[in-house]
């Protein structure tokens, strides 16, 4: 066996010039999927006092919400129901909520936090005195989200840090806390377009040191020696 030193004298600069080369030892894993959560899938509590899939075309929604969700969609509605002409003619001061089914957080998740989005609106005449929370919550703990004291509407797009759950079974859970003080007014929220996704574990690359690489060439001119040494050996007894 002829060993061509120029192959490996080439193969040494190579390793040497090029350092340090990250090598991906383990890939980003692919996200498994968005967990969208449909609302039609939420429990309302009272459910007299709520919708799981209210019309963008009530009033409530487009003279009274700003236009927060499109004419024709479905929404989760809470504090008013599809029979109300407006919020403020709600018929119950009463605390309601909204619980959507089970979805698992793993200890991937707690590790690399959730990336959750949705859709809200919140209005009516009782600001004063009116707020709603969003969080996920599960016997491993509760995470709140959003906590909402004051009017308005917008879209909810955060990575979340989850580190203080235990993996298992959680719910996306809405509040709505409204007082029961006469001429206190009423109040509503809706929300929409709700998902969590899992965020993919982090790469741990592998950097190939100047160190590694002398140590790698040493091994090949040392087995280069070694197999020189033996057909020596064998040509001898020959």
């Amino acid at each position: 066996m002829k060993i061509n030193r120029k192959i490996y004298s080439k193969v040494a600069l190579f390793l040497l010039g090029v350092s340090p080369i990250v090598w991906n030892a383990n890939p980003v894993r692919a996200i498994t999927g968005t967990e969208a959560i449909d609302n039609t899938s939420f429990t309302v509590t009272p459910s007299t006092l709520g919708d799981n899939s209210a019309s963008g075309a009530l009033a409530i929604d487009n003279s009274e919400f700003g236009d927060i969700f499109a004419d024709g969609d479905t929404f989760l509605l809470l504090g008013a129901t599809s029979d109300d002409a407006s919020i403020a003619a709600s018929s119950d001061d009463v605390n309601s909520s909204g619980q959507s089914g089970l979805f698992s957080v793993t200890t991937d998740n707690i590790t690399n936090g959730l990336d959750v989005t949705f859709d809200w609106a919140f209005q009516g005449n009782g600001e004063a005195s009116d707020s709603f929370s969003v969080s996920i919550a599960g016997s491993g703990g509760l995470v709140t989200l959003l906590n909402q004291p004051t009017y308005g509407g917008g879209t909810f797009s955060q990575n979340v840090d989850v580190s203080s759950l235990t993996a298992g079974d959680y719910t996306f859970f809405i509040s709505l806390a409204e007082s029961n003080t006469p001429f206190s007014g009423n109040s509503a929220a809706g929300f929409d377009n709700i998902s969590i996704t899992e965020v993919p574990s982090a790469a741990v690359p592998f950097v190939f040191s100047p160190a590694l690489g002398l140590f790698f060439v040493g091994g090949l001119f040392g087995g280069s020696s070694y197999l020189k040494r033996k057909q020596t050996a064998k040509i001898d007894l020959k």
